[in-house]
């Protein structure tokens, strides 16, 4: 948002819109905090942990499988970081990893292409649940990362979004509601059925490509 001119909504590569943030005074969007974004913009507590997950229509050999991402989403940017150099260089065993324009168009080479394709495990979940009930979701990565809003360096905004992310995450019964609300299961029908919440608690047989 900026003070002068309202509130503005982008489709954007984020990170470059994290460069061009000197007017604005919030980023509402999911995040991910790395040591170079923090030289641009502060942020604040953490408002999610996820996984990274592939959405896929075949049950297919790890040596058969071609992954894609989406091109302006923070996947992309996760795996550019050198800290994650191994974990993207696993998923280039089968060639380069392939770059859909957006998230529909991964949908249908998922469909069409028997691609897996790399997401955030909570939307993973979300597309796995939706009719025609023909996709599956598994994690690929055993560790979480962490989703922020940003904030202009130095933003008095900072201490009163942390105190209501606070109060906010102390809802958990709240924030169980809205998931079971809008993350409809259509094809199970069970709410535990979650890749990240179930592979949590051990439920499912998790397929997690150990990278050492």
């Amino acid at each position: 948002m900026s003070g002068k001119q309202g509130f503005e909504c982008h489709e954007y590569n984020l990170h470059n819109k994290l460069v061009a943030f000197q007017n604005a005074d919030l980023a509402l969007a999911p995040i991910i905090v790395s040591e170079e974004r923090l030289e641009m913009v502060d942020f604040t507590n953490p408002f999610s942990d996820v996984r990274i997950a592939t959405l896929s229509r075949d049950a297919e050999t790890r040596s058969q499988q071609r992954y894609g991402v989406v091109t302006n989403e923070e996947i992309k940017y996760f795996l550019s970081l050198e800290a994650n150099r191994r974990l993207k260089e696993s998923f280039q065993s089968n060639g380069r990893i392939t770059h859909v324009n957006s998230l529909l168009e991964g949908l249908d080479k998922v469909r069409s292409d028997h691609l897996s394709l790399l997401m955030e495990s909570e939307v993973a979940d979300y597309y796995v649940e939706q009719e025609p009930c023909d996709l599956s979701a598994s994690l690929v990565s055993a560790t979480d990362f962490h989703y922020s809003f940003a904030v202009r360096n130095n933003s008095e905004l900072l201490p009163g979004l942390n105190a209501a992310l606070a109060r906010l995450q102390a809802r958990r019964s709240e924030l169980q509601r809205l998931r079971a609300k809008w993350w409809r299961r259509d094809c199970s029908g069970e709410s535990e059925s979650s890749t990240l919440e179930a592979a949590r608690n051990g439920k499912v047989r998790q397929r997690l490509n150990k990278i050492t």
